[in-house]
């Protein structure tokens, strides 16, 4: 009995289903659209209210005063920071949000993307049954700082979550980055603290140079210059990790599926070890180092004989170590190294 209602209620859903396809397909034919939208005012059909096809984004560019800190917190869109002759932003946010906020205040240049809420058109969601609606925007969104050559920062916080292009050689006391989808760029930094983190992106610096460092990647590769800090930690989920050890201070990196490759500017002697990976081989300049008594991990350590010392924790990967590296730029260490690796 219950199977032949059941069957019998799948006939006639299955019924009415095909004859509203029927419909909609009949409609269109017609001349009809799938499209449906709410706004304040209640659900309309797009073929009967005016609707605008694009919405207006803001767009700005100014010159500034100097200003000492950078404060950006983006919604939707890239961020750059260049060297220039002057203080200015420049920037094209989407017009489907509330107006953003660009203003020095107080010594700090806030760049604040608006919520979803009251914009140009009211409040509106679209709908569509199936099929595209087409592009609604202009341009890709973006916001481009510019600051003088040398300047020197006291504070940089940018939260984007699309690329970040950091191309200014950066003094900054504190700088901290963070995207959800997005590379991020940059060239040397110099200052106190640096705080990166990337959700889904690769990550790729210049030299870095301070107190404290630490990297977070979580899906994709990590490739860092020359590290000179007291305390650098690098850590890396899902993607490969690529470093220059300092001559100074404790480089950590946690890998957990990858490999780890770092470069030495110091002989191999200078540096004490902590190293470990479960699933994995560590290599020193091509020499591989014997696996542990369990026959799956390896491991190595050894007394730092002077304040530089390099710890590696790998689940699932191998360890790379290069001693005495001439090259200071990481794309020729790294082209030197790759038919080495090969044959290896």
């Amino acid at each position: 009995m219950k199977n032949k209602t059941l069957k019998k209620t799948l006939l006639i859903s299955t019924g009415l289903l095909a004859a509203g396809g029927i419909c909609i397909g009949i409609g269109i034919a017609m001349g009809g659209s799938p499209v449906f939208y709410l706004d304040n005012e209640g659900i309309h059909l797009k073929e009967t209210t005016a609707c605008p096809e694009t919405v207006q984004d803001y767009a700005g560019q100014k010159q500034l005063a100097a200003f000492e800190k950078i404060e950006v917190d983006l919604k939707y869109g890239e961020f750059s920071l260049e060297e220039g002759d002057s203080y200015s932003v420049e920037y094209l946010l989407a017009g489907d949000r509330e107006e953003p906020v660009c203003q020095v205040e107080n010594g700090t240049l806030i760049v604040k993307e608006g919520d979803f809420g009251e914009t140009q058109e009211g409040n509106r969601w679209y709908f569509r049954l199936w099929g595209e609606e087409g592009e609604r925007r202009q341009d890709d969104p973006y916001v481009k700082i510019t600051v003088p050559k040398g300047a020197r920062l006291k504070e940089v916080s940018v939260d984007a979550p699309w690329d970040i292009d950091l191309a200014a050689n950066l003094s900054a006391e504190k700088l901290s980055v963070k995207t959800s989808y997005g590379e991020i760029k940059m060239e040397d930094w110099n200052g106190i603290d640096l705080s990166i983190y990337d959700e889904d992106g690769d990550i790729k610096t210049g030299n870095l140079t301070g107190n404290k460092v630490e990297i977070t990647g979580l899906y994709g590769d990590l490739n860092i210059g020359c590290i000179e800090s007291t305390q650098a930690s690098l850590e890396a989920e899902n993607g490969s990790v690529t470093v220059f050890a300092g001559t100074q201070g404790t480089l950590d990196v946690k890998n957990s599926y990858g490999d780890t490759n770092i470069y030495e500017m110091q002989k191999a002697d200078a540096y004490g070890y902590d190293l470990y990976t479960e699933y994995g081989e560590i290599h020193f300049s091509g020499y591989e180092m014997m696996e542990n008594e369990n026959g799956d991990a390896a491991e190595y350590r050894k007394q730092a004989p002077g304040s530089a010392v390099i710890r590696v924790s790998a689940e699932n990967g191998d360890i790379k170590i290069r001693e005495n590296v001439a090259r200071s730029t990481l794309e020729e260490t790294v082209a030197e190294t790759k038919s080495v690796d090969e044959e290896e």
